[in-house]
């Protein structure tokens, strides 16, 4: 696949989950086997299983919540891209009680 190709699947990826709110078929879909997510330069990747558990624990106190793509890049088979996302904290999030404000 090519950069443009690249950033077209990230951009379906990314409607369907604010379309089926993280469901595990839409992570089975677009996960490579060896998937790594970076959410810092510190800390080790989660895997795809970790994903998925993190991702549940953002649907579980984020039910509404919507990703809106700011900025993407790509170059190869690599992709970057930005992301604002907003939602309603409506269940327990990282000790957290629900606030059921916007955030």
């Amino acid at each position: 696949m090519n950069s443009e190709q690249n950033k077209a699947l990230v951009r379906r990826f990314l409607a369907r989950i604010n379309k089926d709110k993280w469901d595990h078929a839409v992570l089975d879909e677009f996960f490579a086997p060896n998937y790594r997510r970076y959410l810092t330069p510190t800390t080790p990747p989660l895997t795809a299983e970790e994903q998925r558990e993190r991702a549940a624990r953002l649907r579980t106190a984020f039910p509404d919540a919507v990703a809106t793509l700011e900025d993407i890049i790509a170059e190869g088979d690599r992709v970057a891209y930005r992301l604002t996302i907003r939602g309603t904290h409506q269940g327990l999030f990282l000790g957290i009680p629900p606030s059921q404000k916007p955030v």
